[in-house]
């Protein structure tokens, strides 16, 4: 059936189901997957259906080249910056203040947790992971101080690390690290 306008299609983490054939890390279902996410696309595009494809994804590297073909337009965003992470920071702590958890971080101490030291390389989810843990470690004594925020921040980790991890691990060390990529 035919819809009235545009249509925009939005793969989430399109390195799960799009990632390189050829590596020798994936196994023959997800290869058939990436072949049949191809050939669907080709025969979208070929249409003359107003339908775009957008993609995100924090590993890039992982992405089969075929799909990068597919793309017209690629655009990084890199990890928020210190002064963005600690306003992500505030944010949090602004709607932990309307919760029984008491708060004991003080605007210097917050300024050290958004440095690049602990939160270098961490994106606003990794953030709220990291507060998501805090949480539950001071929910028994109901606060929630640096020392606390600051290990389960180190816990939690970020977005970046993990991936630098998964490339040592792998054996595909780039320096395309620092941003997420929407393709």
């Amino acid at each position: 059936s035919k819809t009235e306008g545009p249509i925009i299609v939005f793969f989430d983490e399109l390195d799960a189901i799009a990632s390189e054939r050829s590596s020798v890390y994936e196994v023959g279902e997800i290869k058939r997957a990436v072949v049949t996410l191809l050939q669907r696309m080709d025969t979208i595009l070929a249409s003359t259906d107003p339908i775009a494809f957008l993609g995100a994804t924090n590993h890039q590297h992982l992405l089969d080249s075929a799909v990068w073909r597919r793309f017209c337009y690629h655009i990084s965003f890199p990890f928020p910056e210190e002064a963005m992470r600690k306003s992500i920071m505030e944010n949090f702590i602004n709607q932990l203040k309307k919760s029984i958890i008491n708060i004991q971080i003080s605007d210097f101490q917050l300024e050290s947790l958004a440095g690049d030291e602990i939160t270098g390389g961490f994106t606003g989810a990794d953030l709220k992971r990291g507060f998501q843990i805090g949480i539950l470690r001071g929910f028994k004594d109901k606060i929630l101080n640096d020392a606390i925020l600051a290990e389960s921040l180190i816990s939690a980790g970020g977005t970046k690390q993990h991936i630098d991890n998964e490339k040592m691990m792998s054996g595909r060390m780039k320096s395309d690290t620092d941003r997420k990529s929407v393709v």
